[in-house]
């Protein structure tokens, strides 16, 4: 993060504070670096129409109120794991080193071993 912006609402008496915002600016990250960084519209295939905009920032994200971290095995093959760490979604595409990722607009498709695909994530900004 960058900074963050402290906003307040205090009482007409000002003894207690009666709103708050945090407003958190993010550090722009090369895409060559980490490829996957940026806005991604994020569609669950298992879910009924569940879908949700995600920020990735040096490959960590956070989805449905769980921490996430992407890492590239061997074969340039985008992985994180599920919660409680049993398992793996991969991505289906090669992010090569060096490159820039998807381009806006493309998709990435997860699969689970057992489950097949479970999630589609759409570009939508290479920078957050």
């Amino acid at each position: 993060f960058d900074k963050v912006d402290c906003l307040l609402q205090f009482s007409g008496n000002g003894h207690y504070i009666r709103r708050g915002n945090l407003r958190w600016a993010l550090v722009s990250t090369s895409t060559e670096t980490y490829p996957l960084d940026g806005v991604w519209e994020v569609r669950f295939t298992r879910r009924e129409a569940m879908t949700e905009i995600i920020h990735v920032q040096k490959h960590f994200f956070t989805s449905i109120s769980e921490f996430f971290h992407i890492t590239i095995d061997p074969d340039h093959h985008p992985r994180f794991m599920t919660r409680g760490g049993s398992d793996n979604l991969r991505c289906n595409q090669h992010i090569l080193p060096g490159t820039n990722g998807p381009d806006i607009g493309d998709t990435l498709e997860w699969e689970h071993a057992k489950l097949g695909i479970v999630a589609v994530w759409k570009r939508r900004a290479m920078n957050l």
